[in-house]
């Protein structure tokens, strides 16, 4: 597990804490429905499967399983487009790291069921967006993560080689990606146990892992 020459990565829950932004976006279009207020640390376990499922089970959660869903499920868009990087923040090392790997001049992207212009947003708002040259959101493709289609074309994108590529991801979405498109995955060190895979024991452990240049032809 060494060698790898092209890194993608999710986003929420893995570069990105932003439960809190996510959490209160979702209050803003319960609340008024009719539903209860959420805490994000009931958010946070409902994440990485896309919009669809994520206001589903929060509708759910909340005593709202009879409304609209699509109509709610605007509404948590509309609040999140407005504000979406308030509280959050990356997780430690992650701006070192892809500082780092930037510099090493390791080609990298993100692949994340979170639409595309908000998961941009974030990146921007964030200031590593400058780092991906790629970033395909859940809406961009027909059939998104755990979808090998997501990972494939992320990587295609960056006009890198699946086999030396690995996807760096916190959640078993993650994971069933990475194992349907034949790509190596590595689990954030807070992944949740659910994730069984190679896990990093710290995130800037992620560079002692990647070529910095083209590995040698054999």
């Amino acid at each position: 597990m060494t060698g790898y020459r092209t890194v993608v990565f999710d986003l929420d829950g893995t570069l990105v804490d932003s439960t809190v932004d996510i959490a209160r976006a979702l209050n803003l279009a319960l609340v008024p429905a009719g539903g209860r207020a959420l805490l994000p640390a009931e958010v946070a376990p409902m994440l990485g499967d896309g919009v669809a499922l994520l206001v589903s089970r929060a509708a759910a959660l909340s005593g709202l399983p009879e409304t609209d869903l699509g109509a709610l499920a605007r509404h948590y868009l509309a609040e999140y487009r407005q504000r979406p990087v308030v509280d959050s923040t990356l997780f430690a090392g992650v701006a070192d790291t892809l500082a780092f790997l930037a510099d090493a001049g390791v080609p990298m992207a993100v692949c994340t069921n979170k639409p595309e212009t908000i998961a941009r947003e974030v990146l921007v708002g964030l200031d590593v967006a400058h780092h991906f040259p790629v970033v395909v959101g859940g809406d961009r493709i027909e059939r998104s993560k755990p979808h090998p289609d997501h990972l494939w074309l992320a990587v295609d994108e960056l006009g890198a080689d699946r086999t030396t590529s690995v996807l760096v991801g916190d959640s078993p979405v993650d994971e069933q990606c990475a194992g349907a498109a034949s790509v190596a995955f590595l689990a954030v060190p807070w992944a949740p146990a659910t994730v069984t895979g190679n896990r990093l024991s710290s995130f800037d452990a992620l560079t002692g892992l990647v070529a910095a240049r083209p590995l040698p032809t054999p």
